[in-house]
């Protein structure tokens, strides 16, 4: 490891190592840059992040908790909102590549549901400046809004937003104007349970008022993870016609799904 003083938006420092990252045999950490920064016990506090040459800057993101969102740390939901991965990577990647013409176009909106560390809205952000936001549990959200005020302080148009799924009535229920929607990796029934029903349900919700939204959703495939049945509700669910698999990884087991809207 290499000592390194890491600073971020001209307003945050952080000391400490830097870690050797092996991504050598992980083409998905060597998309986005990856770089893990450690404290002296050895402990991730931070990372950083940049996609490929679209990029000016990398991001700096703290992947510590607070004292107050510890307790239920091993539910699994809160740690897994401190990870960045591969099917997130996966989605970055697809979005680029497929629908750059969305994402520049003027006033264009992004949602991210069940966001973690946030780092696909993120990087759409900074190299489109699109409309994003950018939502999640409630425990994590003071993490969240750190790490966007630390990367984006000069701007207006990336936002935190806590967001239960489970909520039949909830503000971002009534907007209309999302061009395209996200959600990556959050169905895997060891971790998080069945609550890829509340998904689906969020889903149909989100679409219901907005029928013309790309809903584009990044899965991992492991064992007993609950994503046959998850996309088997998905589809014959009110709000959605067909769901396509747009990309797949069989090396990684990575696979991206379109939901397309009943009404079109």
């Amino acid at each position: 490891m290499t000592d390194q003083k890491a600073k971020i938006d001209d307003s945050i420092s952080i000391d400490g190592k830097v870690g050797e990252v092996q991504t050598e045999n992980d083409p998905y950490l060597e998309k986005i840059d990856f770089k893990s920064f450690r404290d002296a016990d050895d402990l991730e506090t931070a990372i950083s992040v940049q996609w490929h040459h679209s990029m000016s800057r990398s991001l700096y993101l703290s992947t510590v908790l607070e004292q107050s969102e510890l307790a239920p740390l091993f539910a699994g939901a809160q740690w897994a909102g401190t990870r960045v991965w591969h099917a997130a990577i996966a989605m970055i990647e697809y979005l680029v590549d497929n629908h750059k013409d969305i994402l520049s176009s003027p006033d264009s909106r992004l949602l991210e549901l069940g966001c973690g560390l946030g780092v696909p809205g993120m990087i759409v952000h900074e190299i489109f400046q699109t409309k994003t936001y950018l939502t999640d549990q409630e425990s994590i959200m003071s993490q969240l809004k750190k790490n966007i005020q630390s990367n984006f302080s000069r701007s207006t148009d990336i936002h935190a937003l806590p967001l239960s799924w489970s909520q039949e009535i909830h503000p971002l229920h009534e907007e209309t104007d999302f061009d395209i929607l996200i959600n990556c990796d959050c169905v895997y029934e060891p971790l998080y349970g069945e609550s890829w029903k509340l998904l689906v349900h969020e889903l149909n919700h989100v679409l219901e008022k907005n029928p013309k939204v790309v809903v584009l959703i990044s899965v991992e495939r492991r064992n007993a993870d609950g994503i046959d049945s998850f996309l088997s509700e998905l589809e014959s669910s009110p709000q959605i016609k067909q769901v396509e698999r747009v990309w797949n990884d069989d090396d990684f087991q990575i696979e991206i799904y379109q939901a397309h809207c009943a009404r079109l």
